[in-house]
């Protein structure tokens, strides 16, 4: 008798109902907002060009649209983004899983953000508040001091 109350007991607990024969709905895609010219907010010195990618910055399919701004100083070139969330919770949640793509990252303490390479190319992202911004193309060293310029533009 106790051991067919404690099969009871189990089975109930383990949820013993009959599988649902139900698929799955894909979640419903996100729709953010159309983003606005950022560029103000980017540094001027070695800016070649500027636009607004209007969804999926990266080729992320799960970040919306952002500026996007391209610097040339001799050999050297880099990208800076920048992306406007809701939060900064969800700017973190950005950069978290922007994290979980790059090949070799790592913390970067003083900043809050993380350097590593996605494609090949060198990124260093952080956020600040509800934004998320990068510095895409420089090695770190140099991605720190160029970021450090971008941060001190982004309020």
């Amino acid at each position: 008798m106790k051991l067919s109350l404690l099969c009871f007991v189990l089975m109930v607990l383990a949820g013993c109902s009959s599988p649902s024969t139900e698929t799955p709905k894909p979640a419903a895609a996100v729709k953010h907002p159309a983003p606005t010219d950022e560029s103000r907010k980017m540094p001027i010195e070695n800016r070649v060009s500027s636009n607004i990618v209007e969804d999926h910055m990266l080729d992320r399919q799960w970040l919306p649209g952002g500026t996007l701004a391209h610097y040339k100083n001799g050999a050297r070139e880099w990208d800076l983004v920048l992306l406007r969330a809701n939060s900064p919770a969800a700017a973190a949640h950005w950069l978290l899983d922007y994290k979980k793509e790059l090949d070799g990252a790592k913390v970067i303490p003083s900043f809050g953000g993380f350097f590593g390479s996605d494609k090949g190319r060198p990124v260093f992202m952080f956020t600040k508040g509800s934004w998320l911004a990068g510095v895409i193309g420089l090695p770190e060293s140099e991605a720190d001091a160029v970021a450090r310029v971008f941060a001190s533009r982004i309020s």
